[in-house]
């Protein structure tokens, strides 16, 4: 019971601040002008922003000599691993393709150098 007179009170208290509550004109007066931007202000700090890490796959290279050795063993593993599955892919697209097939990579080999 004594609950429900509780609410009573909470809801007489309410309205009686509502009409202040709904008072639309601002203590505070009419809002400040929005400044002007300088130019080149927002490039600096643009720049300024940038210097900081970002978030996302960014490796940092490993400084012991040990890490840095399984960080090189698995580079090359990844690099073994999709030219395998590149020869692959190329192998079974000419085996079903009727037209012949023409990469647009252009493969690299050891004895001839590209010219610059």
């Amino acid at each position: 019971m004594w609950h429900i007179s509780r609410l009573i009170i909470m809801a007489v208290r309410w309205q009686s601040t509502g009409s202040k509550r709904h008072n639309r004109n601002m203590a505070q007066g009419k809002f400040k002008a929005s400044k002007l931007q300088v130019p080149g202000k927002k490039k600096e700090k643009r720049d300024k922003n940038k210097s900081f890490l970002k978030k996302g796959h960014m490796q940092i290279a490993p400084k012991k000599k040990r890490l840095m050795e399984e960080a090189k063993m698995k580079k090359n593993l990844e690099k073994g691993i999709k030219a395998c599955i590149e020869e692959e892919l190329t192998a079974k697209t000419i085996s079903l393709e009727p037209r012949s097939l023409t990469m647009l990579k252009a493969s690299t080999s050891k004895g001839t150098k590209p010219k610059k």
